[in-house]
């Protein structure tokens, strides 16, 4: 899952969210107002991340987000980092 903020300040709300609203989710990279998370597999269905996206964005103050599955190019990455099947577990 990707995510955008309208500002800075909106990140320390938006890391809390996702701790309670997605247990198991972890951030895997944060540059300026863009984060990235990886959200295990079985824990959740995309019906409830997009509403609860929906229900929460304006009071996160978040700009956009996106939900995608991992691509070859990022399991890749991940194990040249030496993550061994961190993005293919769940």
């Amino acid at each position: 899952m990707e995510l955008r903020c309208k500002s800075p300040k909106s990140l320390q709300s938006l890391h809390q969210f996702m701790i309670l609203e997605f247990p198991g989710s972890t951030l895997e990279e944060q540059h300026m107002t863009r984060v990235e998370y990886h959200l295990p597999k079985k824990a959740f269905s995309l019906s409830k991340a997009f509403c609860a996206l929906e229900r929460e964005k304006d009071r996160l103050g978040i700009k956009d987000y996106s939900i995608s599955q991992n691509t070859l190019e990022k399991i890749f990455l991940s194990l040249a980092n030496g993550n061994n099947g961190a993005l293919t577990d769940n």
